[in-house]
């Protein structure tokens, strides 16, 4: 199977709500430099999934 070399287009809401969610680990991290490890990005967010969910922002 051949993958399409066209990009989705990501509306402006999608891409402010991605770049929160990305800030908010970044920073939960302490702005690491690159390359980031995906291992600490996943025991972060095990750790509370509910802070990572814009479902019930009473909980922040």
């Amino acid at each position: 199977m051949i993958m399409s070399a066209i990009e989705p287009i990501i509306g402006d809401f999608e891409r402010r709500d991605i770049h929160e969610h990305i800030s908010r680990l970044l920073r939960d991290l302490g702005n690491p430099e690159p390359p980031l490890r995906l291992e600490q990005v996943r025991a972060l967010q095990k750790l509370d999934l509910t802070y990572y969910s814009k479902a019930n922002l009473s909980l922040l």
